[in-house]
């Protein structure tokens, strides 16, 4: 699975430029991340650009989810760049079967990386990254030194992982990271974000921040609406949690984003 990954990382200065001008979806799946990544949903804020820009990764439920963060970002004077990393894959969701892993994302965001970059009204020093669930695990990968070396390529300028990120390893971040997550989360593993605290050196633990929300369950954010089950696991919003972590989000883009 590394090796896939490695191949399609070295792939993209190659098929960027094709995907770009607008060709076909491919079948070759070592071309497939820089298709993600040229095919986004741009949206900008307004005012006059370049902007600082936010990548957004979509949940294991597919490119319907979490919508709502390109006009909250927006509203925070930021460019967005929704990426659908399923669709060209043949996938509608993966939460049941999980068939495929957030790590095998690493490419498509790297390869968004690169397409905004071309573009003239981004900042391109300035491109943050946001994940969700299945798209935070992604997020947590994409961020560490060893991928980011992979891409030679400036790292993602900063990097936000809701519900999703922690592991119990030690790690090496060439981007600052904020992961955000609900205590009672039964579906990520919350348990392991102390666990990853106390495993980093000085160095990580300096671009790592983990916040936690007492009595928070997967999807805190997305609502208001009613406490559900999905495939055994609870869902749920809380209003508390989410507008402290909308804030928490905002002052942390607009550090490392705006300055």
């Amino acid at each position: 699975m590394r090796r896939a990954l490695i191949s399609a990382l070295l792939a993209l200065g190659a098929a960027v430029a094709v995907a770009a001008c607008g060709a076909l979806q491919p079948t070759d799946p070592a071309l497939i991340p820089a298709y993600v990544g040229a095919n986004g949903k741009f949206a900008k804020p307004s005012g006059a650009g370049p902007f600082a820009t936010v990548v957004i990764m979509h949940g294991c439920g597919g490119p319907t989810g979490h919508q709502e963060w390109i006009g909250r970002l927006n509203e925070w004077g930021y460019a967005t760049y929704y990426i659908d990393s399923f669709t060209p894959r043949n996938l509608k969701h993966v939460c049941a079967e999980r068939q495929f892993k957030g790590y095998e994302r690493v490419g498509d965001a790297y390869a968004a990386l690169a397409h905004l970059r071309t573009r003239t009204d981004v900042r391109a020093d300035r491109i943050g990254l946001i994940g969700f669930s299945h798209g935070a695990a992604a997020t947590s990968e994409v961020v560490t030194a060893e991928h980011a070396a992979q891409a030679n390529t400036p790292p993602f300028a900063a990097a936000v992982a809701y519900y999703g990120g922690c592991r119990n390893e030690k790690v090496r971040l060439a981007t600052d990271l904020l992961i955000l997550f609900g205590e009672s989360d039964d579906w990520a593993n919350v348990k392991a974000c102390p666990r990853m605290l106390e495993r980093q050196n000085r160095a990580t633990r300096d671009r790592l921040t983990i916040v936690t929300y007492p009595g928070a369950y997967h999807d805190f954010d997305i609502g208001p609406r009613p406490p559900r089950e999905y495939l055994g696991h609870h869902i749920e919003y809380n209003e508390a949690a989410a507008k402290d972590s909308f804030q928490r989000t905002q002052a942390f883009f607009d550090r490392r984003l705006k300055s």
